[in-house]
This record gives structure tokens, C-alpha cells and sequence, in this order.
């Protein structure tokens, strides 16, 4: 991972690995593939709200047409005291889903945050 630009309260981050991965695939087997993971991470501030926007790509090293892009945002709110809301986005596409996950996958979540400084 490394950094490319610092912004205020954050920067602009890209990164690139390797993972190894086990499924279940549907009709009970199991796939082992080892996957590229590619990663774009921008986090910074819009006055008080914490923002941060992150994306991956991963595709099968064997087969590049087995891949998942993902995609997630949050907000930060602060509410005082340490405690922040904390709303969130995520999507998610996986070409060749394993078995029980669905193709397409998106969420909004909002929650409360505590931090301790």
C-alpha cells in the first residue's frame, strides 16, 4: 500500500497483493484460486465529517474473467463526547459467486461509533 497524495485528515492510497482463497462451490466441491487484489482508498474530511471511499478489484491469476469488484463510502458524524454516527454504502459484484452468495450485493448501514482518545 502506498500513499499518494496526504489531504487533510486522510489522503489518497492505492495497493496491490495476492491472496489465496478456498469456496464452497454449488454442488458441494471446493475451489482453491489465488486472486490479484488491487485497492484505491481516499479518506479525508469535509469540516467536521470524516469521509473515506474505498474500492477493490481482485480477479483469479488463472482466469481473469473470475473477478469481484467491491465498493464502500462512509461518513462520520460527530455527535460529542467521542461518539460519532457512522453511515456507510457498500456494493459488491462477483463474477462467479460461490455457492449461497448472490451476484450482486449492496447495504446501508448506520451505526454509532465511540472512540477513546
Amino acid at each position: 500500500r502506498r500513499r499518494l497524495l496526504a489531504l487533510e485528515g486522510g489522503g489518497l492510497d492505492v495497493g496491490v497483493g495476492v491472496m489465496w482463497e478456498e469456496e464452497r462451490v454449488t454442488g458441494g466441491g471446493r475451489e482453491r484460486s489465488l486472486r490479484g487484489a488491487n485497492l484505491l482508498s481516499v479518506a479525508g474530511s469535509a469540516g467536521v465529517v470524516a469521509l473515506t471511499l474505498t474500492g477493490f478489484y481482485q480477479q483469479v491469476m488463472e482466469d481473469w474473467g473470475d473477478y469481484r469488484v467491491a465498493f464502500s463510502g462512509s461518513a462520520a458524524v460527530p455527535l460529542g463526547a467521542g461518539w460519532a454516527m457512522d453511515v456507510a454504502l457498500r456494493w459488491r459484484r462477483d463474477s462467479r459467486p460461490p455457492a449461497e452468495v448472490e451476484r450482486d450485493d449492496a447495504g446501508i448501514s448506520v451505526g454509532l461509533r465511540f472512540a477513546v482518545n
